[in-house]
């Protein structure tokens, strides 16, 4: 199971229902990004000697760094596959953040703040 999650900030002047429009709008525009995604991400293949792009960055690098770790389907014991679920409270972390969030945006006078 992938999970993801998007969080999006109310903007200066907008009213409760337009953030909430906005905020709808974003997440189901995550949502469909995050779809075409895992479908790249399930058919992928490797290409040995792939041809150098603008923008493609070091891949000769990245992929030297994860030959340390890469495991051929084959070589998968089902163990390293096994899942488990748990559910975690996070309810007393979320709102330390908040505090801590509130508390740095106060100092930095940062808009929107009390």
């Amino acid at each position: 199971m992938l999970m993801y999650g998007v969080r999006v900030r109310r903007l200066p002047g907008t009213t409760a229902r337009q953030a909430a429009d906005m905020a709808e709008r974003t997440a189901r525009g995550m949502r469909v990004a995050f779809d075409q995604d895992l479908g790249i991400w399930r058919h992928k293949t490797r290409v040995d000697s792939p041809s150098p792009s603008d923008g493609g960055g070091p891949v000769h690098q990245l992929r030297r760094w994860y030959e340390q770790v890469r495991v051929e389907v084959a070589g998968v014991r089902p163990e390293t596959t096994d899942r488990f679920e748990f559910e975690v409270d996070t309810r007393r972390a979320g709102a330390a953040w908040e505090r801590e969030m509130a508390a740095g945006l106060a100092r930095t006078g940062a808009p929107g703040t009390p």
